[in-house]
């Protein structure tokens, strides 16, 4: 890691200052980041609905299930991003089948009921730490970020579900009136047809991909500030920009 590289500002941040830095981060690599975000977000519901064909709701609950596994694609970006060296979407796409290999047991077990995932999921892919280390270097890491890598994850997931009552809403009103559709008998009693079922799974799946690279990006900033306020990464480089200062042609002169 060559902090000569960071393309953003290296300075302690509180944890939403934080948090923001990893938005801004996000928004700066749309196309990057968002383009095979959606390319594999997509590939993955197909393939999950094919399979649970007619079981819509096991098929929910399995894309639920696989957001901290799908979550290291961002991360990938995001990662190298911040260092200036932004992978165009089909390098990332390139490289997917080694992303998703490495730590898949993780993410689908301890990641998954992690409250503060998107701050550890760093831990776990860009240091590559294992063990008794990883448990050590966790508890240090948490220490003061916890709770509010936490509220990170719960505030993002009503901003999903913000979205999803949203989508669902538009394609209530923009349908238009029948008697044969009773949209609130199909969801509160009977239950609603094989077709709107796999329909309103698109919409829940539309609102992962629109919030989770929002979410991965914030707990990235957090991992980010914790490292600086750890080790110094703003004092590091201040000392390296006075080294470079004065093994300039001016300082050779004062020397």
């Amino acid at each position: 890691m060559d902090l000569d590289d960071v393309r953003v500002r290296i300075r302690p941040r509180n944890h939403w200052e934080s948090v923001d830095l990893g938005f801004r981060l996000a928004r700066e690599q749309l196309a990057p980041l968002y383009v095979p975000w959606v390319v594999t977000l997509t590939t993955i519901a197909i393939l999950v609905h094919l399979v649970c064909w007619g079981r819509f709701g096991w098929a929910l609950l399995i894309m639920w299930w696989l957001k901290p596994f799908l979550d290291r694609v961002l991360l990938h970006v995001l990662s190298r991003a911040v260092f200036g060296r932004v992978p165009r979407p089909l390098e990332t796409l390139s490289a997917l089948p080694r992303i998703l290999r490495q730590g898949w047991l993780p993410a689908l077990t301890v990641l998954r009921w992690d409250t503060a995932r998107s701050f550890n999921l760093a831990l776990w892919q860009l240091e590559g730490l294992s063990g008794r280390t990883l448990r050590a270097r966790r508890r240090v890491m948490e220490k003061k970020t916890r709770s509010p890598a936490a509220w990170l994850t719960f505030t993002c997931l009503q901003f999903e579900l913000v979205v999803f009552v949203t989508l669902v809403g538009l394609l209530v009103l923009m349908t238009p009136e029948q008697p044969a559709l009773n949209w609130l008998g199909w969801w509160f009693g009977e239950g609603p047809p094989k077709w709107l079922e796999g329909l309103t799974n698109m919409l829940y799946v539309v609102a992962i991909g629109i919030i989770e690279p929002l979410y991965v990006a914030g707990g990235f900033g957090l991992y980010l500030n914790r490292r600086t306020v750890l080790e110094g990464w703003d004092i590091e480089i201040e000392f390296r920009r006075m080294a470079h200062r004065l093994s300039g042609p001016a300082g050779g002169r004062a020397a």
